[in-house]
């Protein structure tokens, strides 16, 4: 759970590494504002040929207001690397 609404992850490796390099040209734009329709965009870049295999991963987004509380979780989404 995060505050009162509940992030439909696990934590686990991946999720840590997401949090420990947020902002960072791994995760771009991952700790910013919405625009006035409440879009963003973000992005995770992983090196070419790091051969770590096919494997799934899953993302949420989870909505602060400018007082840090939670306001909106999204549902999970999954993105296959090969």
């Amino acid at each position: 759970p995060f505050g009162a609404l509940n992030i439909p992850l696990n934590f686990d490796a991946w999720t840590d590494v997401s949090l420990s390099f947020a902002n960072s040209p791994i995760y771009t734009n991952t700790l910013w504002v919405t625009d006035a329709s409440g879009n963003a965009n973000a992005s995770f870049n992983l090196p070419a040929g790091l051969g770590l295999g096919s494997f799934l991963l899953h993302h949420a987004v989870i909505g602060l207001d400018l007082s840090l509380m939670e306001t909106f979780v999204s549902e999970p989404v999954s993105v296959k690397i090969n």
